[in-house]
């Protein structure tokens, strides 16, 4: 998996923050989201009812903290996803079929952010 870059920082009062998305936002360094990007995955047929499972290896990651994931494309309607941090390291990508019939998920890359 390759890691996004993090957004610029700079020193106020001795705390490390972030460059500010929006105007008058500020977030200290230990608050950014952990980011990384999946391989291809997908293509596959997937059971009613069943799902696959994949890792996102991202560095700094803790059980306990929130993880989001998001496909660079629609799987189908058939379809949906999760994602958890249940290791140090990585976050876990689950896409379920939650259909009545066997069905095949569009391939797709899974953007992964990671929140304390």
């Amino acid at each position: 998996s390759s890691l996004q870059s993090e957004p610029p920082t700079y020193l106020v009062g001795g705390v490390r923050v972030a460059r500010p998305t929006v105007p008058g936002m500020v977030a200290e360094t230990s608050q950014l989201p952990l980011q990384a990007t999946s391989a291809r995955v997908g293509g596959a047929l997937i059971a009613p009812g069943w799902c696959f499972r994949f890792v996102v290896e991202i560095p700094g990651a803790k059980p306990g903290m929130v993880a989001l994931a998001s496909p660079s494309r629609d799987l189908g309607p058939r379809f949906n996803w999760s994602a958890g941090v249940y290791a140090n390291g990585e976050a876990t990508v689950r896409v379920c079929n939650r259909s009545g019939s066997a069905a095949v998920a569009s391939s797709a890359r899974f953007g992964v952010r990671v929140v304390q």
